[in-house]
């Protein structure tokens, strides 16, 4: 039986059935011819097509660079693989990615710098500034960029700056597929790397009407032609709605359904199912966003009411100041009102009294003398 050319899941690994997105890659293409090389952000939803761009872009770029191509060597790198789970893994994969794409008489002088075991960040910085001087430039197409936020321990700020650093020295370019903008995962995950700064971003949207045409019209991988009859690409077109993913899936059932003799209705039957369960997805997605939005009122709600406890702690802490001042008021007064009383009692007093009481109690350290002929 005939290969189905369509994909229901999945990069599409042969370039003959890849669709579109010339100016996507033409876009990073011409960020890598220049004197200073600008790394990419390729930012798109889940089915939208940045492992295939990818993938097409490492199998296509010598016919987009066409000039000066032995400067460049490029790799691609599927970061949810457990070779990218620690730091040292992900350096190990590059070197190894890098190498496997070096012609052969140039191995011996470009494997030198990737012998350091371990091969740790120095190890790596100094690899790949190795190879600017031997006028190599690594392009890595990163795929599945969040994978690595799922080890902050592993992936610090440090070993983004590093890449970063070296970048900005024009010894390395990446291009990082994502669903989000870096700096939007920089917030997220509180990182503080100028490295989520990436020079440029490209935002990879749904296929042209054209594109989704081409599509619908790809042909079959044993026969010469299209592998859809005219109406069966009109359903592709209808039930995928210009979408990567849907086209291909509609493309993929359709051709099933020609295989084993049944109706387009049977066809249209997974897709239906597969809009249920995106449609039940999205439905618990907005429950999840509803749970967080009631978690965050409560949380906004008991850092109201500690600020306002806080304020009666503080109006409290106030009144009790005053209260204090006041009493410090009074007593001082009453200090004054017992001087004076001191002072008036002192002058009545008889000489010999004075003297007596002098005498009597030498801790009041009274001078009889001085005190009487104040007095006179």
């Amino acid at each position: 039986m005939a290969d189905n050319p369509f994909l229901a899941a999945g990069m599409i690994e042969d370039p003959r059935l890849f669709v579109g997105r010339k100016d996507e890659l033409n876009a990073i293409a011409s960020r890598m011819k220049g004197d200073q090389p600008t790394s990419i952000n390729i930012v798109g939803d889940k089915h939208i097509g940045k492992s295939s761009l990818l993938y097409y872009f490492l199998r296509t770029w010598e016919q987009r660079v066409l000039q000066n191509t032995n400067r460049y060597v490029v790799i691609y790198l599927a970061l949810r693989g457990v070779d990218c789970q620690t730091e040292t893994g992900f350096y190990e994969a590059v070197a190894e990615g890098l190498l496997s794409h070096v012609p052969g008489w140039q191995q011996r002088n470009l494997q030198n710098p990737w012998k350091s075991k371990p091969l740790n960040r120095q190890a790596f910085s100094d690899a790949v500034k190795e190879w600017k001087q031997q006028g190599k430039l690594p392009v890595l197409c990163l795929d599945d960029f969040e994978s690595l936020l799922r080890y902050p321990d592993k992936f610090d700020n440090g070993f983004y700056d590093n890449l970063r650093s070296l970048m900005d020295s024009n010894a390395l370019m990446l291009v990082v597929a994502s669903r989000k903008q870096l700096d939007v995962y920089a917030n997220e995950h509180r990182f503080i790397s100028s490295f989520f700064n990436l020079g440029h971003t490209i935002y990879l949207q749904e296929l042209t009407t054209d594109e989704a045409i081409e599509l619908s019209r790809l042909p079959s991988r044993s026969i010469n032609g299209a592998a859809l009859s005219v109406d069966e690409q009109n359903c592709v077109q209808q039930w995928g709605d210009r979408h990567p993913y849907k086209l291909q899936l509609a493309g993929y059932y359709l051709w099933e359904a020609r295989q084993q003799g049944k109706s387009i209705k049977w066809a249209k039957l997974p897709q239906l199912l597969q809009a249920a369960r995106n449609t039940e997805t999205s439905r618990r997605k907005l429950l999840q966003a509803a749970r967080y939005t009631e978690m965050s009122r409560r949380k906004l709600l008991q850092g109201r009411q500690k600020l306002l406890q806080a304020a009666r702690n503080t109006e409290m802490s106030r009144q009790k100041l005053l209260q204090a001042a006041r009493n410090t008021e009074m007593s001082r007064r009453k200090l004054l009102q017992g001087r004076q009383k001191f002072l008036l009692g002192r002058r009545m007093l008889l000489p010999s009294q004075f003297r007596v009481i002098s005498s009597t109690f030498p801790q009041l350290n009274l001078n009889a003398e001085q005190v009487l002929a104040e007095r006179k």
